[in-house]
């Protein structure tokens, strides 16, 4: 990728380009008719008398650097304790100053590496299938009441008696569920439901 220092004669010469960049700026060219940050067709300052020259792109390098295209290098760095300044021109190439990130840019991204590593999309996955999990049984209780097969009182009071018990699957825990289920006690049709939710639960902690 090249990039080329805004002059008042390029912006005159190329408003295609530069109408967008103000005196001094920094240029990085790009769009449809370009190629790598040059123009496929330019009004070279230092080649063709200065008239509209097709497949620009394609010239010499000498002749691009005559009129200011050069590489855009960027330096290797440490991401974890630095960052990229702002882009600038040095001697024969455009580059970035390599500044020292803040104590708190660092362990923001720490965090951020963290928030992204395996563990991190382990539990993100268990949290999003445990709630999936409960909005299914919410509704599974609930449509037994629209359906007349429990009553209204009887839904809450199923709702009531697992609550403790579920809860944790919001946070994905679903071993500490099925702990809390086998230790409820209730009556035969609450039992029944409750060894269906630990067999269902149980079969999930045994084929992630």
């Amino acid at each position: 990728m090249k990039a080329i220092t805004t002059t008042l004669e390029l912006k005159n010469s190329n408003p295609d380009w530069f109408k967008s960049y103000a005196i001094g700026s920094i240029a990085k060219i790009s769009g449809a008719y370009t190629t790598n940050g040059l123009p496929k067709y330019f009004n070279s300052l230092t080649y063709n008398s200065g008239r509209r020259t097709d497949a620009y792109h394609k010239l010499s390098n000498a002749i691009h650097e005559a009129d200011g295209f050069y590489d855009i290098v960027t330096p290797s760095f440490d991401q974890a304790t630095e960052k990229l300044g702002a882009l600038y021109f040095d001697v024969d190439k455009f580059t970035y100053p390599i500044v020292v990130k803040t104590q708190e840019e660092q362990d923001a991204y720490t965090q951020q590496q963290e928030d992204n590593d395996n563990a991190s999309t382990f539990f993100g996955q268990r949290k999003s299938d445990g709630e999936i999990y409960l909005d299914r049984f919410n509704a599974y209780v609930y449509r037994q009441a629209v359906n007349n097969e429990i009553t209204k009182a009887q839904a809450i009071a199923g709702l009531e008696f697992f609550y403790d018990a579920l809860h944790p699957l919001k946070m994905g825990y679903f071993e500490l569920s099925v702990n809390k289920l086998t230790a409820l006690s209730g009556n035969a049709q609450l039992t029944t439901l409750k060894n269906k939710l630990i067999t269902e639960l149980q079969n999930y902690l045994d084929n992630e």
